[in-house]
C-alpha cells in the first residue's frame, strides 16, 4: 500500500486521497448547480439590456441624422446590430403613419439597409444560452401604443447588406422614422431554463421598456418607467 509522507503526521493512503478528491468534485458540482441559475439570469439580463440599448441608440441616431434607422435582429447567427437606410430610402414625411408604411415597404428590399459603423451600433452576439424567442409587430394600426391591447404577428424576415460575411444575413428589422417614432413591437428573449423577458416598443413615442406579463392579458403591458 502506498503511503504518502506527511512529516510527523500519520500518512494518508491513496484510498483516502481518492475519497477526498471525489468529495471535492461533488462539492464543486453542487456549487455549480447552485450558481448556474444566477448565471443564466445574468445572461438574460445582459441580453435584455443589450437589446434595449440598441433600440435606444437606433432611435437617437434616426433623430440626429434625419434618416430611417432600424435594429436588425439577426436570425442567421443570434445577435443584433443597428442599420440605417440608404439615401434613396430615407423618408421625409412628418406623418408617423406614412413614415411607418414607407419604412415597412423599404424593409422588404435586400439592398435598402447598411450597417451603422459606430461602436455602439456594431453587431453584438447574444450571450451563450440566450435565444431570440420572438420579434413581433402590431401592424393593425400605426396609432396604437404599446399600452393598448393589440394583436401581434412575427416581423417580416428580410435580407440586409452583409454584417459578418459576404453572403448577407437574414433577420427581422425594427424601424424608427426620422422623427423618432417606432413600431408597436414585442421582443422576447429566452434563456436555457425557458425563462423569458419581453421588451415592448411604443410606436408613438419610440420608447421601450420591460413588460409586465399577466396570464389574463392579450399582450403584456408596459411597466412603469
Amino acid at each position: 500500500m502506498l503511503i504518502l509522507p506527511t512529516g510527523h503526521h500519520k500518512g494518508i493512503t491513496l484510498h483516502e486521497l481518492l475519497v477526498a478528491m471525489v468529495i471535492l468534485v461533488i462539492m464543486c458540482g453542487v456549487v455549480f448547480a447552485a450558481i448556474e441559475p444566477a448565471l443564466q439570469e445574468a445572461r438574460l439580463r445582459a441580453a435584455t439590456s443589450m437589446a434595449i440599448g440598441q433600440l435606444q441608440f437606433a432611435r437617437s441616431y434616426a433623430i440626429a441624422n434625419r434618416t430611417s434607422t432600424a435594429v436588425f435582429f439577426d436570425t442567421t447567427r443570434p445577435g443584433m446590430a443597428v442599420m440605417c437606410a440608404t439615401a434613396s430610402a430615407t423618408q421625409t414625411s412628418d406623418q408617423v403613419s406614412a413614415e411607418q408604411t414607407a419604412a415597412r415597404t423599404v424593409a422588404a428590399s435586400d439592398t435598402a439597409w447598411i450597417p451603422v459603423t459606430t461602436p455602439a451600433a456594431r453587431y453584438q452576439a447574444l450571450p451563450g444560452g440566450i435565444t431570440m424567442m420572438d420579434v413581433s409587430v402590431n401592424t393593425a394600426t400605426a396609432s396604437a401604443t404599446a399600452s393598448t391591447a393589440a394583436m401581434y404577428s412575427p416581423a417580416t424576415v428580410t435580407n440586409v447588406t452583409p454584417i459578418l460575411n459576404s453572403t448577407g444575413d437574414s433577420g427581422q428589422l425594427i424601424i424608427f422614422s426620422p422623427t423618432g417614432q417606432g413600431e408597436d413591437v414585442s421582443i422576447t428573449l429566452q434563456d436555457a431554463r425557458g425563462h423569458t423577458r419581453t421588451i415592448l416598443l411604443d410606436a408613438l413615442t419610440g420608447r421601450c421598456d420591460l413588460a409586465n406579463i399577466n396570464n389574463d392579458q392579450t399582450k403584456p403591458s408596459m411597466s412603469n418607467p
